[in-house]
């Protein structure tokens, strides 16, 4: 468990998971890497972070599959950034499936059977993407925006 300054909090870590051995595991990431001209997208932070989840998930026998937005889908210069964000991934994490871009499936509007189909046939969650937790995503939080606690 970790310590904060003033208190303590819990904070699930990878090692508290059920076995992931032999389960698939969908894990929601940070997958908005910002265009970049000159450097190959398998040097971006938000692709590296991810090597330790990946690699531990794998490591322990987990079938892995990794989900997240990549915000304007293309421009004039680069109209598939999000399948070169893909090659990428594959190229540093070998074994593990990349779903298909959920920005268009984001949003106040979003339909919450996205999670539904996401999550279809997956034994674990992992959110390895704080930066969107505050946001009220169907990805993250499995029900509309407008959807009350």
């Amino acid at each position: 468990m970790s310590a904060h300054q003033g208190g303590s909090f819990d904070v699930p870590r990878l090692e508290d998971l059920p076995d992931p051995a032999g389960r698939r595991v969908l894990v929601r990431a940070d997958l908005d890497v910002p265009l970049a001209k000159l450097q190959p997208l398998g040097r971006s932070r938000q692709l590296r972070q991810l090597g330790p989840t990946l690699r531990w998930l794998t490591e322990h026998q987990a079938s892995v599959t990794i989900c997240g937005h990549q915000g304007t889908l293309g421009s004039p210069s680069d109209p598939d950034r999000y399948g070169r964000t893909v090659d990428a991934l594959n190229r540093l994490y070998p074994g593990v499936t990349v779903a298909p871009n959920l920005s268009a499936h984001e949003g106040t509007d979003a339909d919450p059977s996205l999670l539904e189909t996401l999550a279809e046939g997956q034994d674990l969650f992992v959110n390895d993407d704080f930066q969107w937790c505050s946001l009220p995503l169907v990805s993250v939080i499995g029900r509309g925006s407008d959807d009350r606690c």
